[in-house]
């Protein structure tokens, strides 16, 4: 039945994740957002219930050949017509080929990675502390510093969330250019932050693995998440890839968004993506110019404490909230 849907829809992400199918969106175009090349189609593989979160286009793919007559769609291979729901019922079982594992490729703790543990009085821990991250919670998460390659700056691994002892992804962020001038283009400044080679940010999450509860804070940095209180991760960046969405949604019932200030038109296309998943959507209005690791654990936990919650109707308010408070 894959190729039922293939016959109105095209080809299949290659790296679709959980319940849900991925393909191009055929509204789109109509809709005037131009051709979908990204796989914005979410199709769930239970329910056959499909939602793009591009142009919101929403309906059952028991419609996708609904007047066309040489419809490929509730075909056997044989020929013989079947019912559509038959068919339905065949696609959407358990029998349906599993997805990809696009988590395969996995990094290890860089080669030259010294453990914050050891040296509780070394420079990246002052840096740490300075940030507002205790050398207690640096040691609980792992974090750690670069002793050649990585020299100069801090190392924040992200673990697997069934087993906290592999790292699967790396990101490092230079501390010892702190001092240095807005001019200057050595190289700890030109490269502020580096990740674990061959292996893509957009299937990792940062602190994921630390999560105990169903609402989550989300943040853009590993320093951002750390000073966000308990069970808050990091995205890197202030873009969240569509396989980081597809762990929030499948770990949490309600999201906090809490990203940079300079982020808030981002914000507003987030929240659509949230919410369109059936996600419970708040946000987190942080202060002007200052991004949580700025705050403090403190008052960012108050923060949260008075998230807005978000629906449709109030995005467009919030946005233009957080735009007046930018300018």
């Amino acid at each position: 039945m894959l190729e039922s849907l293939k016959h109105h829809l095209g080809r299949e992400y290659p790296y679709a994740s959980g319940k849900e199918l991925r393909f191009c969106c055929p509204y789109c175009y109509k809709k005037g957002r131009g051709e979908d090349t990204k796989f914005h189609l979410y199709v769930n593989r239970n329910s056959g219930l499909y939602f793009c979160q591009r142009c919101e286009a929403k309906g059952h793919v028991s419609f996708f050949d609904k007047g066309l007559k040489d419809s490929a769609y509730g075909t056997e291979d044989n020929g013989t017509r079947i019912s559509r729901i038959d068919a339905l019922k065949n696609y959407f079982s358990p029998s349906a080929p599993e997805p990809i594992n696009h988590t395969a490729q996995r990094a290890g703790l860089p080669e030259d990675y010294i453990s914050v543990m050891d040296y509780p009085l070394s420079e990246a821990v002052q840096y740490l502390e300075g940030r507002g991250i205790s050398h207690e919670l640096a040691m609980q998460r792992g974090i750690g510093f670069g002793a050649t390659k990585n020299r100069g700056r801090v190392i924040f691994p992200v673990f697997d969330p069934e087993d906290r002892s592999k790292c699967v992804f790396w990101v490092a962020r230079s501390y010892t250019n702190v001092d240095h001038p807005k001019t200057c283009d050595c190289y700890l400044c030109k490269y502020k932050y580096t990740n674990a080679p061959d292996v893509q940010r957009r299937y990792f999450i940062y602190g994921l693995e630390f999560c105990s509860d169903r609402t989550v804070c989300l943040a853009e940095g590993a320093i951002s998440a750390l000073c966000s209180g308990p069970n808050a991760v990091a995205a890197f960046g202030k873009y969240v890839t569509d396989e980081q969405l597809d762990m929030l949604s499948d770990r949490f019932d309600t999201i906090q968004l809490a990203l940079d200030p300079d982020a808030y038109k981002r914000s507003f296309k987030l929240m659509k993506q949230l919410l369109g998943r059936g996600l419970k959507v708040q946000w987190v209005p942080l202060p002007s110019g200052m991004d949580p690791a700025d705050i403090g654990v403190d008052y960012m936990i108050e923060l949260r404490e008075m998230a807005v919650d978000i629906t449709r109707v109030t995005m467009t308010a919030v946005l233009l909230q957080g735009l007046s408070e930018v300018d």
